[in-house]
C-alpha cells in the first residue's frame, strides 16, 4: 500500500491535515486482517416493558440493576444503565403486563438521522414523528417493522416533561 504525504499547505491548515490523516487511517483499517480491536461507541439499546404494579417493579429492578431509576413517576420509571448500555423503562399504561417494545436511543438528531437512513434501506415500513411527548419526555422518533411485523423505534430525547404523552401514531402506539 502506498500513501501520499501531506502537502505543505495541508500541514499549515489543521483541517486539511486531519482529513488526510482520517483518509490514511481509514485505508489502514480497510486493509487490516482479522477482527477490529478498536472500541466503537454504541448507541443505547431501549427496552420498554408494561407492568401491573410500578412500585413493586421499581423495587425489583432497582435491586436487579443495583441502582435507582433515573426518572420516576407513579406510572413510569426509567433506568439509564451503562453496563450494559441500556435504557430500560417500565410503565403501567400498556395493554397487558409483559408487553414490551424495543428500540435504540440516539445521542442526538444526527445519530437519529443515520439510523433512519439505515432503516429505510431495509425495505421495512418506516414512520417518523418529531417533538412527541412520550414517557414523560419530548422526543424525535422513527419506527420500522421487521419482516415478522416486530416494531423497532429509534429516538432522540431532548426534554423531560410532566405529561406522560403517547406516540400519536395508530400503527406505532407505545406499549
Amino acid at each position: 500500500m502506498t500513501t501520499s504525504s501531506p502537502s505543505r499547505a495541508s500541514m499549515r491548515c489543521p483541517s486539511r491535515f486531519r482529513r488526510w490523516r482520517r483518509s490514511l487511517m481509514s485505508r489502514r483499517r480497510r486493509n487490516r486482517r482479522g477482527p477490529s480491536t478498536q472500541e466503537v461507541a454504541m448507541k443505547r439499546m431501549h427496552v420498554g416493558l408494561v407492568v401491573e404494579d410500578v412500585a413493586a417493579s421499581v423495587a425489583f429492578y432497582t435491586d436487579l440493576f443495583g441502582t435507582p431509576p433515573t426518572l420516576q413517576r407513579s406510572d413510569y420509571a426509567k433506568w439509564m444503565l451503562d453496563d450494559p448500555r441500556v435504557n430500560f423503562s417500565i410503565n403501567s399504561r400498556g395493554s397487558a403486563p409483559g408487553d414490551l417494545h424495543l428500540g435504540i436511543q440516539a445521542e442526538d438528531d444526527s445519530e437519529l438521522s443515520e439510523l433512519r437512513e439505515r432503516w429505510e434501506g431495509t425495505g421495512g415500513e418506516t414512520e417518523d414523528k418529531n417533538a412527541l411527548t412520550c414517557g414523560y419526555q419530548t422526543q424525535n422518533k422513527t419506527w420500522v417493522r421487521d419482516p415478522e411485523g416486530v416494531r423497532w423505534e429509534a429516538f432522540h430525547t431532548f426534554a423531560v416533561t410532566e405529561t406522560y404523552g403517547k406516540s400519536e401514531s395508530s400503527d406505532y402506539e407505545d406499549v
